[in-house]
């Protein structure tokens, strides 16, 4: 209501019932909400956790340096499709005014709805504004495959490629 366009959501819970109202009306706006999957090391199912696993949200998971899925990213057919992006030794601001190296799929997220943004933000200044649906398929379309390729149990669609999906977003534009 006050104009987001994308929504990072690095936490998450069991209760998918919690968020299911909320994800769908930002939906319903337009607005793109990006998800932290979780560091419990856990596939969904059998343990989901939400707003990542809703259909409404862009999960996304962590991997390291050499592109290996950090070893407490959550993963799995639950969040499909899901992508991922770098969650370990991340800079970030902490406590008491100081920076802090941390950990965590919700270090990740930060960097795919930077991107997310990005490509609103592209739509916007040219006049035809993406859908929500087309920011994530771009996102995960142009991501770079890992593991078994598109679709891996533990790596998703793979792991965002940021001046691909500019590129095809552009394209898109062009039209």
């Amino acid at each position: 209501d006050e104009g987001a366009h994308v929504i990072n959501l690095s936490l998450g819970g069991s209760n998918g019932d919690a968020y299911q109202a909320v994800l769908q009306y930002a939906r319903d706006n337009n607005v793109c909400v990006v998800a932290a999957t979780g560091n419990e090391n856990t596939s969904n199912p059998p343990t989901p956790s939400y707003p990542a696993a809703d259909p409404n949200a862009l999960a996304v998971g962590a991997v390291n340096s050499a592109l290996n899925r950090a070893s407490f990213s959550n993963y799995g057919q639950g969040y499909a499709p899901f992508v991922m992006a770098p969650g370990v030794d991340i800079r970030s601001t902490y406590k008491d005014n100081s920076y802090a190296d941390l950990d965590g799929t919700s270090m990740a997220t930060p960097f795919v709805a930077g991107l997310a943004g990005l490509i609103v933000s592209l739509g916007l200044r040219s006049g035809k504004p993406f859908s929500v649906d087309d920011v994530y398929t771009i996102i995960r379309e142009t991501a770079t495959p890992l593991g078994t390729g598109k679709g891996d149990s533990f790596y998703g669609e793979g792991f965002i490629n940021v001046p691909a999906a500019l590129q095809a977003a552009k394209e898109k534009l062009a039209c």
